[in-house]
């Protein structure tokens, strides 16, 4: 008998592991690829040990992507038909269908590998499993109890146990439940997570007092102050599902007396104990609770200030005053009292007595930033003292921010900013001043100095605080094109105006310099500017040398003759040129003449005839640049002459380097619109191999082909842009919305677990959630 099902045994791991490692219906016709070299390595480890986990997962990942997942259910059913005796070819099938959904299908399939194998714990433990999720209890007990039964290891107890106990409770036999509970007690008598899993089981399954014989114990155990806060938290939760209160206010009290008062710990005790008061509205138990608590610990001052805040909710502010005046005579150096009692010397309009607490926390803290601003403000609030008197006095304060961090003038800022905002403006000049001159290369600090005059209308001191950003050394193409903008952001029209004027006159050779002064000119607007605008864009026409240049210049012509309403006149003009040209047979004038006359007739919407002018410039030119060709592609495709856009697009895709990938965009958009569907393809084909396995130029693909009709291959190619990167989240999103239209709801909703893995804000993922719902 032995050999036979030796025999068997290894025709199985042959047949298997062969047929796999050929791929015979994985990828039509394609060359093994990596990523399938890498499924059939994992393919091999989960035949001799069929299990849930990554193994499994990185294979059924895998055929899911390729869009295979049916296959390999099938795959996996037919192994079980031609080795029907063993135990492992069930696994693989249940292991599949369960991930496909099919529940009933799968446990079918671990039924048949519980009894062919006597050894195996896995499968009758994932038949138990299966059985719960049907609610068939009793089937999944005796499932469980065989697992239980055949000597699992270590790891594999705790959750066959766990699962068994949990059916226990389900079905109502508590006496066996807790058998199975004190049975994984013993097993791991030092392992206090055991107990937490144990207790928050009983607590899923309603069974409180259990639970809270766990937690008893696992807070007498506990070997860190952390842990011990996290299990008393627990029973309280518990306690008070329980509706009693009153034990858990009690459990929380205790806690307490065991944490440092000022620690992280006992502000979260603290916090809960509030909630339980606040949710009942009881803030005069609130109250009482925190007084009963000072009887026995006098020195809890945070105790003493969630006093006074609770006395202040109930209005008996002057008790609560008193009873932060008395503690804070006791312990002098406690901040957090101050504070709480400078607010309450707020409330009761007794300002002066609330400065002289900032007074203190000052020599407790010298020069905290944010007690000196408060205390700042304060100050000015003091309405017993003159007004004079109360802004030196804050100065004075909010200096000390200045004075603590000298060389910083970000400190200066800060504090100028305070003085401004206060309305103390000599000050405040001063300190933006400083900051300035801690930083005088840095524009940002004179910036600011020049907007503070700004808002003072103290035009001709902002305009002294700017002018070194365009002088001496500084006299460069961008900081006066910077100056200038900044000017004229400010309203400073005038100025703004002369520093264009003289970037146009130190740098008479840069052409959008000149354009610059052009602008401020029309922006102007007086017929002496106007007219010399136009002879300044004549002239700026020679520092013109690229076709790039001369085309940016076209757009910026044709914004200043539409501005001066002069764009017919001088098309008609232009028109006689060009026929003087022609008689000249200048080929170079005459290209860049037609190609501007294109571009006056297309700003004067008059599409055909800047066709007829940009044809003309392409006859002359025999070799016409990228950049002229695609001036005319773009006006051939306005002008729904879609043959001639295709054939310019064509010919740009094959010598424009640089814009290829745009080129073969607009092309593929052409065919399309041309009916040309196979061509279109052809071309995002093209479009892929230029991408170099880039997802976005696949997914670029992949909507041509989808929008055309041909889904899978649609399909196809997000799978193969996901397999390239796994983790790209909008790929994941278009192939599982496209899985959901198609009616392939199994692998949408795998797809869509994936993305929801990847996604880490709340929003995003409660709209996945949504999508996986629906």
């Amino acid at each position: 008998m032995k050999q036979p099902f030796r025999t068997n045994k290894l025709r199985f791991f042959c047949s298997v592991i062969i047929l796999f490692s050929l791929s015979t219906f994985v990828v039509l016709a394609e060359q093994v690829t990596q990523e399938q070299q890498t499924a059939d390595r994992f393919w091999e480890i989960l035949v001799k040990s069929p299990r849930r986990g990554t193994t499994f997962d990185r294979v059924y990942a895998y055929y899911v992507d390729t869009g295979h997942a049916e296959q390999l259910l099938q795959y996996c059913q037919n192994l079980t038909e031609e080795n029907p005796k063993y135990a492992k070819a069930w696994m693989l099938y249940g292991l599949t269908a369960e991930r496909r959904g099919l529940i009933e299908d799968a446990a079918n399939a671990f039924q048949n590998a519980t009894q062919l194998d006597s050894k195996d714990t896995v499968a009758p433990f994932y038949l138990g499993e299966l059985r719960m999720v049907q609610g068939r209890l009793s089937e999944a007990i005796d499932a469980l109890e065989i697992a239980a039964q055949r000597q699992p290891t270590r790891t594999e107890i705790r959750a066959v146990l766990q699962t068994l106990g949990r059916a226990y409770e389900r079905f109502g036999e508590p006496q066996k439940s807790a058998a199975v509970w004190n049975k994984l007690e013993q097993l791991f008598p030092e392992d206090p997570e055991m107990l937490v899993q144990i207790a928050e089981l009983l607590e899923s399954e309603n069974r409180f007092d259990e639970a809270l014989k766990r937690y008893e114990k696992l807070i007498a155990t506990a070997g860190d102050e952390f842990s011990r806060v996290r299990y008393v938290l627990a029973l309280v939760d518990i306690k008070l599902k329980q509706g009693n209160e009153q034990d858990a206010l009690e459990n929380l009290n205790k806690l307490l007396d065991h944490l440092a008062p000022e620690s992280w710990l006992a502000e979260s005790v603290r916090d809960r104990i509030e909630r339980i008061f606040i949710r009942n509205n009881d803030i005069t138990g609130l109250v009482e609770f925190y007084r009963a608590r000072l009887e026995k610990h006098s020195t809890d001052f945070e105790a003493v200030r969630r006093l006074a805040l609770a006395m202040r909710q109930l209005g008996q502010l002057d008790d609560a005053r008193q009873l932060l005046s008395t503690t804070i005579e006791k312990t002098p150096s406690h901040i957090p009292l101050r504070l709480t009692l400078i607010d309450f010397l707020i409330d009761l309009k007794e300002i002066a007595a609330a400065v002289e607490q900032y007074q203190v926390i000052d020599q407790l803290s010298p020069n905290n930033s944010d007690y000196l601003t408060r205390w700042g403000q304060l100050v000015l609030q003091n309405e017993n003292v003159n007004e004079e008197s109360r802004q030196a006095e804050a100065v004075k304060i909010w200096s000390r921010i200045t004075d603590a961090d000298p060389t910083n003038p970000v400190a200066a800022v800060t504090t100028a900013d305070l003085l401004l905002r206060n309305k103390i403006y000599n000050e405040a000049e001063q300190f933006y001043q400083k900051a300035m001159a801690l930083r005088p290369n840095d524009t940002a600090y004179r910036e600011y100095l020049a907007l503070f005059y700004h808002s003072r209308r103290q035009k001709e001191k902002g305009l002294e605080t700017l002018r070194p950003l365009g002088e001496g050394d500084k006299q460069t193409i961008d900081n006066l094109a910077q100056l200038g903008n900044l000017l004229q952001s400010l309203g400073y029209a005038s100025e703004s105006f002369q520093t264009f004027q003289r970037a146009a006159a130190l740098f008479a050779d840069d052409w959008q310099t000149q354009w610059r002064y052009i602008e401020a000119m029309i922006r102007r607007g007086t017929p002496p500017d106007m007219e010399e605008a136009a002879q300044r864009l004549t002239q700026a026409e020679r520092l013109v040398e690229t076709e790039e240049q001369f085309e940016a210049f076209l757009q910026q012509e044709v914004q200043f003759l539409k501005s001066t309403q002069k764009l017919a006149e001088t098309t008609a003009t232009l028109e006689k040129q060009i026929e003087e040209i022609q008689n000249n047979k200048e080929s170079v004038s005459l290209v860049r003449a037609f190609w501007r006359l294109a571009v006056y007739r297309q700003a004067e919407v008059k599409i055909q005839a800047a066709v007829t002018a940009i044809e003309k410039a392409l006859d002359v030119e025999p070799s016409p640049s990228n950049r002229l060709r695609r001036v005319a592609a773009e006006l051939f495709e306005q002008n729904g002459d879609g043959e001639k856009a295709l054939e310019a697009y064509q010919i740009l895709a094959e010598e424009d380097t640089v814009r290829r990938v745009d080129h073969l965009k607009h092309l593929i958009s052409l065919q399309i619109k041309l009916g040309q569907i196979d061509n279109a393809i052809e071309t995002g084909r093209r479009l892929i191999g230029l991408g170099s396995g880039n997802p976005a130029y696949l997914r670029f693909y992949a909507d041509l082909l989808l929008s055309v009709g041909r889904r899978e291959e649609g399909m196809e190619i997000l799978r193969q842009a996901l397999r390239m990167e796994p983790g790209d989240v909008t790929t994941l999103a278009l192939l599982a919305q496209t899985l959901a239209q198609d009616g392939k709801g199994n692998e949408a909703i795998e797809i869509t677990w994936r993305l929801f893995e990847r996604t880490d804000n709340l929003s995003g993922q409660l709209s996945i959630i949504n999508t996986l719902t629906d």
